[in-house]
């Protein structure tokens, strides 16, 4: 529990100094991400679910050829069980994996180099997307994508390099958006889902086209026998079985808030534009920005215009969210698909809380705060989080 008091605050000071008394966006998020970086790397084998695997997987690469490896492209075997079944991963992180352990003998360096990837994508991420990058940080940190690193390494590391192609997605550079998602895609294949994003940016977004999202939310937990159709065998079996346990509990209380949040945004963001208007211009939130302006000046944010094309990409992301995790209580490994949606959070909050009414806007900051903090810490007391350093055995 120690090392995330540390990294808490630490993230914190870091807010103070370089957000609010010294602004400087880089500085902050660089001190910041590599401290969760460290933090990420550094863990024993017995942090995080599948980190001891990841950890025979580098070890298995010391044993097998480059040839081996990329003979069984896409998927390469990496051990083979007492029952025979070939144990498979993506063929280019095999050789990602390969290349490391020929400069060293430690798998250690892969928990680390993939730790620094998965921390530099998401720091890119929000530099280039966030309205702010104090927030969004807490959100990466606390709002378990984070914690997620430290078992489905992999897949973050994936998620990390598609979600910037959100960026090209924004500025209509779909090649750029395209290709990012592949190489993403070839160190785990659920990446391809990104592609959803640029489907969704071709939306004419209006008051009706976003029933048209909710409609496909809801419709996503009865679809499991369409998806069976057009994925995968490899992956088919996720829609088939639980392979673990899930419960409610307190996260219908977050679900409420934030979907609360979702439906109040758009609400907000309806009253500045016109389903006659013409869809191929972006209007900016300009009322609601002159509202604010008073209070952003001498605070160090920089300050950005609100688009509300982008407000509704932002909802309907989210919104597609709930679907798959509404999917996820019925076959849990969709969990895994639905954090592919869950992590635009990070944009989605700083959005919402510059969009509320000023009356409210610290009202719903320090619930985000709080909601936030609770999470992490639950996370965090948990006995596959319980920290140790690698070299603590």
């Amino acid at each position: 529990m120690t090392i995330y008091l540390l990294l808490i605050a630490l993230v914190s000071i870091n807010g103070l100094l370089f957000i609010k008394l010294c602004p400087n966006k880089k500085l902050f998020l660089i001190f910041s991400f590599l401290a969760m970086g460290l933090v990420m790397g550094l863990r024993g084998p017995k942090v995080g679910e599948d980190t001891k695997m990841y950890i025979n997987v580098a070890e298995s690469m010391k044993h097998i050829s480059w040839s081996s490896i990329i003979s069984e492209f896409p998927k390469s075997t990496w051990s083979v069980d007492i029952y025979g079944y070939h144990k498979k991963m993506e063929t280019v992180y095999l050789l990602f994996v390969k290349t490391i352990m020929s400069f060293t003998a430690y798998p250690q360096w892969v928990l680390v180099i993939c730790a620094i990837i998965t921390c530099a994508g998401f720091a890119k991420f929000i530099y280039n997307s966030s309205l702010d990058v104090f927030m969004s940080t807490y959100v990466f940190m606390c709002g378990s994508a984070f914690m997620f690193a430290f078992n489905g390494m992999r897949q973050c590391m994936a998620i990390a390099i598609a979600i910037n192609s959100y960026t090209y997605i924004k500025d209509k550079k779909m090649f750029k958006a395209i290709l990012t998602i592949l190489i993403a895609f070839l160190f785990h294949q659920t990446a391809i889902i990104y592609l959803t994003l640029i489907l969704l940016s071709f939306i004419k977004y209006d008051r009706k086209s976003i029933k048209y999202v909710i409609i496909a939310a809801i419709a996503i937990p009865f679809s499991a026998p369409v998806f069976r159709t057009i994925i995968s065998d490899y992956y088919s079996t996720y829609l088939q079985i639980n392979f673990w346990g899930r419960q409610i509990n307190g996260i219908i209380l977050l679900w409420i808030f934030e979907l609360v949040l979702v439906v109040y945004i758009i609400r907000r963001a309806n009253r500045f534009t016109s389903i006659h208007t013409n869809p191929k211009v972006l209007y900016s939130l300009t009322r609601l920005y002159e509202e604010h302006l008073d209070e952003m000046q001498g605070t160090g944010q920089e300050f950005k215009e609100v688009q509300i094309n982008e407000v509704y990409l932002v909802s309907s992301i989210i919104i597609l969210y709930f679907g798959f995790e509404v999917l996820g209580f019925q076959y849990t490994a969709v969990q895994r698909v639905a954090f592919f949606f869950n992590v635009f959070f990070i944009l989605f909050f700083p959005i919402a809380v510059q969009l509320v009414q000023n009356r409210t806007k610290t009202i719903i900051s320090l619930m985000i705060y709080g909601i936030l903090t609770a999470e992490y810490f639950s996370y965090a007391m948990s006995d596959a989080r319980k920290y140790i350093f690698f070299w603590q055995g």
